[in-house]
């Protein structure tokens, strides 16, 4: 007599476990997410992309900054690096405009951008990419 009643029944039972820790997509429920934690999820990348007004501190860097506020708003990290992407593509057509030069400033806030992109999950970012290309293309 053992502690298990059904072999079967523990068998599909440590399976169902199985899957459902290693398998489970992490979604987030878009309903919770406000945009006032979009709207200062980017305050705070332009804030650190403006030199003169951010001064970082050792225990609030730039990358610890936007993941506070991912945090503090439960936002999907996914649509968090779109947006980054999306202000690294719009620095990178603002020094391509011949009217700016694209001189040590713009390239140091590039590279800030790249850094804070390290920061969040690189993991993800060839899925972000695939699907900012795809849509890109489907507009053209």
């Amino acid at each position: 007599s053992g502690v298990v009643a059904n072999e079967i029944d523990l068998q599909k039972k440590i399976r169902l476990t199985n899957t459902h820790q290693h398998y489970r997509q992490h979604k987030f429920n878009l309903m919770v997410e406000e945009s006032e934690g979009f709207s200062k999820y980017l305050r705070a990348i332009l804030l650190l992309l403006d030199r003169d007004t951010f001064i970082p501190s050792k225990e609030d860097s730039g990358s610890a900054l936007l993941l506070r506020s991912i945090a503090t708003f439960s936002l999907d990290p996914n649509r968090c690096l779109d947006i980054l992407l999306d202000v690294l593509e719009r620095e990178v057509a603002e020094a391509k405009d011949p009217i700016n030069s694209f001189g040590p400033v713009q390239q140091s806030r590039v590279d800030q951008l790249l850094d804070l992109i390290q920061a969040l999950s690189l993991d993800k970012l060839p899925g972000v990419l695939a699907f900012k290309l795809n849509e890109a293309k489907d507009k053209k």
